[in-house]
């Protein structure tokens, strides 16, 4: 089990006793990506340790951020275009489709 998808089960464990929903999506450029619906405009959140996701979790950073797109990976691999491609993907016409 690599990494990325130890700290992306960690996430979802976290969601999951909290009754917070989510929808994991996996994609070649973004190894993992767990988007969490919520209110409010589009989000994308780096992490790259597991740490830095508890925080995240645990200071309820999520709340009313709406659709947070959270990328699972090393922060110096983000790209702009990438967080571009992200947006115009998950945020479109404000909802999130299953169908992938």
């Amino acid at each position: 089990m690599t990494y990325e998808s130890r700290l992306t089960e960690h996430i979802m464990e976290w969601l999951d006793t909290r009754g917070l929903r989510y929808t994991l999506r996996p994609s070649p450029t973004h190894p993992s990506v767990v988007v969490v619906p919520g209110f409010g405009k589009l989000r994308a959140i780096k992490v790259a340790k597991k740490n830095e996701a508890q925080d995240l979790l645990e200071n309820k950073y999520l709340e009313g951020l709406g659709y947070a797109v959270i990328i699972i990976r090393s922060i110096e691999d983000l790209e702009k275009s990438e967080l571009e491609t992200l947006k115009e993907r998950y945020y479109g016409d404000n909802r999130i489709s299953t169908a992938d």
